[in-house]
């Protein structure tokens, strides 16, 4: 994909996202829909994949990674299944991406 913004760097980054939410996300979203909750083994999932920290300093934990990243995890976010549990996986992290 040629593009002003986004790198091979970039690109990379995407097609493991999109990897990790189909396997780790998607086969949950009907039974999180159902119950109104969002399991906490998939937050822990997250976080060690480092996408809670994309913005962040390695100091703090991060991966000290530009905005084009953050673009692109919430773009993805927004593109499995269900838009309502990516709103809600959105409004729980927003803070830890977003500075």
């Amino acid at each position: 994909m040629d593009s002003i913004y986004f790198t091979e760097e970039h690109q990379l980054f995407r097609k493991s996202l999109k990897d990790f939410l189909q396997k780790e996300v998607v086969p949950h979203i009907e039974k999180w829909e159902a119950t109104g909750a969002i399991e906490r083994f998939i937050w822990k999932k997250f976080g060690e994949m480092g996408f809670f920290g994309i913005r962040y300093p390695e100091v703090y934990g991060g991966l000290n990674l530009d905005l084009f990243y953050t673009v692109i995890f919430l773009e993805e976010l927004q593109k499995i299944k269900s838009a309502a549990s990516g709103k809600k996986a959105l409004m729980k992290c927003e803070g830890s991406f977003l500075d």
